[in-house]
């Protein structure tokens, strides 16, 4: 276990990371899911949610550390071939069918993924493999794969936008009544949720 709830006060903490990493920038998050999934076999994500939670992780972040990080290594391996990704996704309640949209430059750790991604795109043979390998677990690379009809020649593939069912309904806000989004982009001429 990585926090230090255990520890006696004053005694210093025996643990690599002594700050609830709730508190650890994107980034860091982002490497922590890296590292937790290179040590553990991450095919029960409710187990690799369990081993993020015990790290510190809220069990939010980590349903968005899967969501979002496979997903964004796969764009930096697949666009520069070709494939076309959308910049929106939905969150859809499994139970209720209800969904909510939201933008992927508005996800912190979304744009902590690609930017580690595009790091490990431009460093050694052992960064590209491992880009490779956690870019090959996401929806987007298996949905790519399947549409090509030689996986060396992935031009043309326009992917729909991703449907996140394990993350919660509530990680995004809510959505405003619509009469407000058309007077907000009527005024603004930005559309609503776009920063």
């Amino acid at each position: 276990m990585f926090s230090c709830l255990h520890r006696r006060i004053g005694q210093p903490c025996a643990t690599r990371w002594n700050r609830s990493a709730n508190d650890l920038p994107s980034k860091q998050k982002v490497q922590r899911f890296l590292d937790t999934i290179a040590s553990n076999s991450h095919d029960d994500l409710d187990a690799l949610v369990q081993a993020l939670v015990s790290q510190g992780i809220s069990a939010e972040d980590a349903e968005c550390l899967i969501a979002f990080v496979p997903m964004a290594f796969a764009q930096v391996l697949l666009s520069p071939q070709g494939v076309k990704f959308q910049d929106a996704f939905l969150v859809r309640d499994f139970e209720t069918k209800v969904s909510a949209k939201g933008l992927l430059s508005n996800e912190p750790l979304y744009v902590a993924a690609d930017e580690l991604a595009k790091e490990m795109a431009q460093g050694d043979d052992a960064g590209r493999r491992r880009l490779e390998a956690v870019a090959s677990t996401s929806a987007e690379y298996s949905a790519a794969m399947q549409l090509a009809g030689d996986p060396r020649d992935l031009r043309g593939i326009v992917l729909t936008e991703a449907v996140l069912m394990r993350v919660p309904l509530t990680h995004l806000p809510p959505a405003p009544p619509k009469g407000l989004r058309r007077l907000w982009t009527a005024i603004t001429s930005i559309p609503f949720g776009v920063r």
